[in-house]
C-alpha cells in the first residue's frame, strides 16, 4: 500500500488526513500572489482577448478577436477576406493546460468583424458567444449567414478543439441592429469573487498609483494590474505586468475555491515583463516590428503550497528486459524484485524500470508547481554512465499498457511525456538520485488515479557485450527512506 506524507504550508498547526501523516512547516507568504507563468499569442495585426474560464481540471480557455493573422504555438490563423485590405477581425478560441502549455486553438470568421466575447464550459464542450456580421465560416461545411449584425453561439470539443456546431439566435426575434444573444452574457469579467469571500479584479495602472498599502509603479506607460482584496475590501496583494506600451487586463478567472491559482488575461503593445524580481519572471516579446496589440495569459498563486511525498506501489514496481538487441519491445518482466535494474546486458538487451504512484489524492483543480522523482542506488555493474547516460524518465497518465500491474508491453508502451526528467549519477550505493519533471511531465500526472514512470538510459545499449547497469531499491525495501518516491507540490 502506498503511503502519502502531506506537508501543508499553512504556518503553525497540523493538517490531519485519513491514512496520511501530516507535518506543518513555516508558511511561505510569498507564494500568495506570485507569478506562476505567463504566455502570449499574437501577430502583425491588433489582437484582443475578452474572456477566460478555468476548467475543473485546471485547464484555461480564452476567446477574443484578431486582425490580419494570429499565431498559437505551431498554428497561424489568417483572417478571412478577399485580400488584406478588406480583412476585418475574426474570432479565436484557445485552450491552455494548467501549466500554461497550449492544448489547442481554433478560429472562425468572414469578411467583416467577428469576435468571441464570452466562453463557458458546457458538459465538457466549450461554448463561445460572440458577434458577427454577414457570413461567418466555422468549418469547410458550416457557415452562418445573416443580413445584419448578430450574436452567435459556437461549440467546440473541449478535449481537441474541433468545431462541433454553431447557431444564430432563435427566429422570430425583433429586427434590431444587434440581434440578442441566446445565452446570458453575465456580469463583467474583470471582477471575480471567490468562495472564501475574497475577490480578484483586473484593469490597469498608470505610472505610479497607490493600491491599498502598496505603491504600484508601471514599467513606463500603462501596465496590466491584478488585485486581491479581502471580504471588507482591504487589499491583500497587487501585482502588475507590462512594458513601455499600453498594457491592460481585461478578465480574471479561477475555480470558486481559488485552488490552482487565478488567471488574468489582457493585452500588451510592447515587450511586457510579468513577475519582475520573482523566480518565474518572464518577458513576453511582441511578434514583430509591425505588431500591434498582443494577448497575454498569466497565472498567479492564490493559496499556500501543499506537498505530498508519495511512495511507489511495491506491487506494481519492476523492470522489463528487451526481447532482443534491436527489437525495441519487451521480452521479460520482473516484478516484486528487491532491486530495479536499468542499463544493458551481455546480450545487448536494454533494461527499463517501471515505478507506479497513486496520485489520486491531488485535488482535480490543483496546479502542480513541481514534481520530483527520487531513487536510491543499490548496486552498480560495469560503467553505464560512461556510455549509456543520462537516465531519463517518461511519464504516463495512468498505466503504461492500460494495467497498473507490470507487463512486458510496458517496455514500449506510449508515454504522455517523453524524457520529462533526468536523473544524475548517484556516486555510491545508498546515495540518492533525483530529478524534477518538466512542464509536460507535470501535466501528465494523473489526479484521479495512478501515474506511472518509466526510467531508462537514453541509449539502449553500447554494443560492447558487457553488462553495464545500475540498480535502485524498489518499493519492497524494508526501509522507507530507500523506496522510490515522487514528491509533488501544488497549490
Amino acid at each position: 500500500m502506498s503511503m502519502i506524507r502531506t506537508v501543508a504550508v499553512l504556518g503553525l498547526g497540523l493538517l490531519l488526513a485519513a491514512e496520511a501523516r501530516a507535518q506543518a512547516i513555516p508558511g511561505n507568504p510569498g507564494s500568495d500572489g506570485t507569478l506562476d507563468w505567463a504566455v502570449m499569442a499574437g501577430g502583425p495585426g491588433a489582437d484582443y482577448v475578452y474572456d477566460v474560464i478555468v476548467l475543473a481540471d485546471g485547464g484555461i480557455v480564452v476567446t477574443g478577436e484578431y486582425w490580419d493573422e494570429i499565431t498559437f504555438g505551431a498554428s497561424t490563423f489568417d483572417a478571412e477576406g478577399a485580400d488584406e485590405l478588406n480583412e476585418e477581425c475574426d474570432m479565436f478560441v484557445a485552450k491552455y493546460s494548467a501549466q500554461g502549455v497550449l492544448v489547442w486553438a481554433n478560429h472562425a470568421g468572414g469578411k467583416y468583424s467577428d469576435r468571441g466575447l464570452r466562453v463557458r464550459d458546457v458538459s465538457g464542450n466549450i461554448e463561445v458567444t460572440g458577434t458577427g456580421f454577414a457570413n461567418i465560416k466555422f468549418s469547410d461545411t458550416v457557415t452562418l449567414a445573416a443580413e445584419e449584425e448578430y450574436y452567435f453561439v459556437a461549440t467546440y470539443n473541449g478535449a481537441t478543439g474541433a468545431f462541433v456546431s454553431a447557431n444564430l439566435p432563435a427566429t422570430g426575434q425583433p429586427d434590431t441592429p444587434l440581434m440578442q444573444p441566446s445565452v446570458d452574457l453575465g456580469y463583467p469579467n474583470w471582477f471575480l469573487e471567490l468562495s472564501d469571500g475574497t475577490s480578484v479584479r483586473t484593469g490597469k495602472v498608470w505610472l505610479k498609483e497607490k493600491v491599498g498599502a502598496t505603491t504600484v509603479t508601471s514599467e513606463g506607460g500603462e501596465d496590466a494590474l491584478i488585485v486581491r482584496q479581502n471580504a471588507i475590501g482591504n487589499v491583500l496583494w497587487a501585482k502588475h505586468g507590462g512594458g513601455l506600451g499600453k498594457d491592460w487586463g481585461t478578465a480574471v478567472a479561477a475555480r470558486p475555491s481559488g485552488v490552482g491559482g487565478v488567471v488574468m488575461v489582457g493585452n500588451f503593445e510592447a515587450n511586457a515583463t510579468f513577475g519582475r524580481g520573482e523566480n518565474e519572471e518572464v518577458t513576453l516579446d511582441v511578434s514583430g516590428s509591425d505588431a500591434e496589440s498582443e494577448i497575454f495569459v498569466a497565472k498567479y498563486r492564490v493559496d499556500m503550497e501543499i506537498t505530498q511525498i508519495l511512495e511507489s506501489q511495491a506491487s506494481s514496481d519492476g523492470y522489463v528486459v528487451e526481447s532482443s538487441e534491436t527489437s525495441g519491445v519487451g521480452g521479460t518482466a520482473v516484478s516484486n524484485a528487491a532491486d530495479l535494474t536499468l542499463g544493458d546486458d551481455a546480450a545487448r538487451k536494454q533494461y527499463v524500470v517501471i515505478v507506479s504512484f497513486d496520485t489520486s489524492g491531488i485535488p482535480d483543480a490543483a496546479t502542480i508547481s513541481s514534481a520530483k522523482l527520487k531513487m536510491v542506488r543499490s548496486a552498480l555493474t560495469g560503467d553505464p554512465y560512461a556510455s549509456l547516460t543520462p537516465i531519463t524518465v517518461d511519464v504516463k497518465r495512468g498505466a503504461f499498457n492500460g494495467n497498473a500491474a507490470l507487463e512486458i508491453a510496458d517496455f514500449q508502451a506510449a508515454a504522455d511525456a517523453v524524457a520529462a526528467a533526468t536523473l544524475p549519477n548517484p556516486p555510491s550505493n545508498g546515495s540518492t538520485s533525483s530529478g524534477g519533471l518538466n512542464v509536460a511531465g507535470r501535466d501528465a500526472i494523473n489526479k484521479t488515479g495512478v501515474t506511472q514512470l518509466r526510467v531508462r538510459f537514453t541509449l539502449d545499449d553500447d554494443n560492447d557485450s558487457v553488462i553495464d547497469s545500475i540498480a535502485f531499491y524498489s518499493g519492497e525495501n524494508a526501509t522507507s527512506a530507500n523506496r522510490p518516491k515522487l514528491t509533488v507540490t501544488y497549490y
